[in-house]
């Protein structure tokens, strides 16, 4: 196959693209003023207009999935061994994305909308039944949560949960995951949704749009299983494009690549990249 611009790094640096992103993230810090409300008329729009696309929605929503990511590095690695150098700023782009969403979710401390939120019958009563237990063992915990419905930041406090146990009844420490349902902001999903349609746009740039709309469907099956805000999904996208381009932009993966070239095979770089 003949490697083109398009399909070598660093890849020309374009921060109309890093400007559209950010302008995302500033949306998306509008939006969280009014989550309760834009969440219920997202959701409700998706489940009582858009019903038909519920199969599609669950099917992108794979596209962010570990396993995606992994087929995608075993693919390039044996079809297009032109292009294994590439791998080294796509799994760059994983960790260092990744990375920055987890520390966020960790600070913020955001409770994902089915877990305060109540629009189906199952939502809500979940979030307050683990409020008012946690209060149990942590009653200083007070000042930041409330056995009530609402959209939760617990942000850096000493006894929310992940960062103090949980003590039940019997005394007994929990060892399950306690960031699970206060890491909603921002959305790992869409990020990774995100990342990945960005490597496979470098990689076929003119199927782009299919890798794009896959993605978008990722992130907004995150709100139509009510595991995410509108502004989650859209602050996670905005770091995903904005994470890839900086590295696929750089020089240092290709720096990188170069050690290992028996493995990783001759690298075809640009001249014009900047």
């Amino acid at each position: 196959m003949q490697v083109t611009p398009e399909t070598t790094l660093p890849v020309r640096r374009d921060y109309r693209l890093i400007g559209i992103a950010v302008v995302v993230i500033f949306l998306a810090l509008i939006e969280i003023q009014f989550a309760a409300d834009s969440f219920r008329f997202v959701y409700q729009t998706m489940r009582d207009h858009l019903g038909p696309l519920d199969t599609f929605w669950g099917t992108a929503e794979q596209w962010a999935e570990t396993t995606t990511s992994v087929v995608i590095v075993i693919t390039v690695w044996i079809l297009r061994p032109f292009q294994r150098h590439a791998l080294v700023a796509f799994l760059a782009t994983i960790l260092i994305s990744s990375t920055l969403v987890n520390v966020t979710k960790a600070i913020t401390g955001r409770a994902r909308p089915n877990h305060g939120i109540r629009i189906e019958k199952e939502d809500g009563a979940r979030g307050l039944a683990f409020v008012r237990g946690w209060l149990v063992s942590h009653p200083d915990a007070s000042r930041i949560m409330q056995p009530k419905a609402g959209d939760y930041w617990l942000w850096l406090d000493k006894d929310r949960p992940w960062f103090a146990e949980e003590v039940g009844a019997d005394g007994k420490k929990s060892t399950r995951n306690k960031l699970g349902d206060y890491g909603s902001f921002p959305s790992g999903h869409a990020c990774a949704a995100f990342v990945v349609a960005y490597f496979m746009t470098y990689l076929m740039p003119k199927a782009g749009w299919v890798w794009y709309l896959l993605a978008f469907g990722a992130a907004m099956a995150r709100v139509r299983f009510r595991r995410h805000y509108p502004g989650d999904v859209m602050v996670g996208a905005a770091i995903g494009v904005i994470v890839s381009h900086l590295i696929f932009s750089s020089r240092w993966p290709v720096v990188v690549a170069g050690w290992f070239p028996k493995l990783l095979g001759p690298i075809p770089e640009r001249k014009d990249s900047v």
